[in-house]
C-alpha cells in the first residue's frame, strides 16, 4: 500500500498523499480510540476485535479499484527472504537510508511502547482513569498525528524535510518525557496531543524520504524492510512491560523517552547529510 503512492500521484504531489494517507490513519486512530473505549464495556474485547476484523475487510475491499499509473513493471521471482536481503544490502550503501531505518526502529523500540505498551497502565495507575480515560488519551495522541499529516500534506515542495524530520524525531520523544511526570488528565491530554503532532511528522517523513531517495525497481524492496522493522515494537513492547512491572509505567515511559532522544541524536550525528540531503 505505502510502496503505491508514487504510482498512484504526480511526484509533485508525493508530500500531500503521503500527509494525506496519513491523515486518513490518524482520523480513524482518533474515532477508534474514542468508540473503543465505549464499545469495550457493551461488546467486550472480543466484540472490538471482530469489528475491527470487519474494518480490515472493508479496506481490502476498497484497495481492489485501484489503477496503477502506466510505467515499466518490474517482475520479481526472488523468494520473499532473498527479496528482503537485496532491499537490506541497497539501504546499507545508502547511509541516508539507513539512518532512516534506524531512526523507525527506534521509534519501534523505545518511543511507540509508550503509547501501545504501557500506556493503559499508566492510565489506571497514575492518573487513575477507567477504559474511558484510556480512550480519550489514544484518542488524543491520534488527533495529535492527525494533525501533524495535515501539516505535512500542507508543506508541498518544502526542501527542508530533513531538518524538519530531525527535529520532530527529537521532540516525539521530549514530550513523552514531559507526559510521564503528568498527575492529571487534561493536562496529559494536552501534552500527548503535541507528541502526537511530532509523531505523525515523523512517521510521515520517514516514508516519504524512503519513497523519494529510493530508485523505482527497488522501492518495494526498501518499503519491505521498512515494514520488517517493526518487529522492533515487539522486543520494545516486551522490555517497556517488564520495566512498567519493576519500576511503574511512568518511570518506563521517562526512560524510554530518554533513550530514544539519545539515540536519534547519535544516528542524526552519524549521518548529518539526511539533514539536507535534496529530494
Amino acid at each position: 500500500r505505502q510502496t503505491m503512492v508514487p504510482d498512484v500521484v504526480e511526484r509533485r504531489h508525493l508530500t500531500s498523499a503521503i500527509g494525506l494517507l496519513q491523515v486518513s490513519q490518524g482520523l480513524t486512530a482518533v474515532v477508534g480510540a474514542l468508540t473503543g473505549g465505549y464499545l469495550y464495556q457493551i461488546v467486550g474485547a472480543g466484540g472490538c476485535f471482530a469489528l475491527i476484523t470487519g474494518a480490515f475487510l472493508f479496506a481490502g475491499i476498497a484497495l481492489t479499484p485501484i489503477r496503477l499509473a502506466g510505467g515499466t513493471s518490474v517482475v520479481v521471482k526472488e523468494s520473499v527472504w532473498k527479496s528482503l536481503a537485496e532491499g537490506t544490502r541497497y539501504i546499507a550503501n545508502d547511509r541516508s537510508l539507513s539512518a532512516l531505518m534506524l531512526l523507525a526502529a527506534i521509534a519501534n523500540l523505545f518511543a511507540f511502547p509508550c503509547t501501545v505498551g504501557v500506556m493503559a497502565v499508566f492510565a489506571r495507575d497514575v492518573l487513575y482513569v477507567s477504559s474511558e480515560g484510556l480512550g480519550f488519551l489514544l484518542a488524543a495522541e491520534g488527533l495529535g498525528g492527525l494533525l501533524g499529516s495535515l501539516f505535512l500534506s500542507s508543506l508541498g515542495q518544502f526542501d527542508h524535510k530533513g531538518w524538519l524530520l530531525g527535529a520532530v524525531a527529537l521532540a516525539w520523544p521530549g514530550m513523552l518525557a514531559i507526559f510521564s511526570l503528568s498527575n492529571t488528565l487534561p493536562v496529559a491530554l494536552f501534552v500527548i496531543v503535541v507528541a502526537g503532532v511530532a509523531r505523525g511528522l515523523d512517521m510521515a517523513l520517514i516514508h516519504l524520504l524512503l519513497l523519494v531517495w529510493s530508485e523505482a525497481g527497488i522501492r518495494g524492496r526498501v518499503m519491505g524492510v521498512r515494514m520488517f522493522v517493526i518487529i522492533m515494537l515487539t522486543f520494545g513492547n516486551f522490555l517497556s512491560g517488564l520495566g512498567a512491572a519493576e519500576w511503574g509505567a511512568a518511570t518506563i515511559i521517562l526512560f524510554n523517552a530518554l533513550a530514544s532522544m539519545l539515540t536519534t541524536l547519535a544516528t542524526l550525528l552519524w549521518a548529518p547529510h539526511l539533514l539536507y540531503r535534496p529530494e
